[in-house]
C-alpha cells in the first residue's frame, strides 16, 4: 500500500502505512516486509526533504539487508552441508550393503561347494563300499566253488 501511495506522490500517506507495515514486520518477524518498509521511509522522506530521516531508514535498510543475507546465505549453507552428509551417508549405506551382498554371495558359493563335495564323497563312498561287496562275493564264490 505504502508503495502505491509513493507513486502516487502522496508520501506522508506512504510513510504512514509503512510505518505501520514496519512495527507490523518486526513483531512477526517479517524480514522481507520490513526491509520493504525501510526503503519506502527512505524515498518517502527523501522526496519530503527530510534528509535526516531518510539517511536514517537508508542505513537501517542497509544493515538489515546485509543481515537477511547473511541469515539466508547461513542457511544455504547449513542446508548444502545437511545433503552434504545425507549423500556421504547415503553412499556409505550403499557401500555397506553392497558389501553385505558379497558376503551373502560367497557364504552361498561355499555352501553349495560344501553340499558339492559332501554329494560327491558320498557317491564315491558308495562306490568304494559297492565295489568291495562285490569283490567280497567274488572272493566268496571263488571260496566256495574250490
Amino acid at each position: 500500500m505504502a508503495n502505491c501511495l509513493f507513486k502516487q506522490g502522496k508520501f506522508k500517506d506512504a510513510i504512514i502505512y509503512a510505518e505501520k507495515a514496519l512495527k507490523f514486520a518486526t513483531t512477526a518477524g517479517a524480514d522481507f516486509i520490513e526491509m520493504n518498509a525501510l526503503e519506502n521511509l527512505a524515498k518517502a522522506y527523501a522526496k519530503l526533504s527530510i534528509y535526516d530521516k531518510a539517511y536514517h531508514y537508508a542505513s537501517l535498510n542497509k544493515e538489515g539487508t546485509k543481515k537477511l543475507f547473511r541469515k539466508e546465505k547461513t542457511k544455504t549453507i547449513f542446508d548444502l552441508e545437511a545433503k552434504y552428509e545425507i549423500e556421504k551417508k547415503s553412499k556409505q549405506l550403499l557401500q555397506i550393503e553392497n558389501k553385505m551382498q558379497q558376503r551373502n554371495t560367497l557364504l552361498l558359493v561355499l555352501s553349495l561347494i560344501i553340499v558339492a563335495v559332501g554329494l560327491i564323497s558320498n557317491l564315491l563312498y558308495s562306490q568304494q563300499k559297492s565295489k568291495a561287496n562285490s569283490t567280497r562275493i567274488r572272493i566268496k564264490k571263488c571260496n566256495c566253488c574250490s
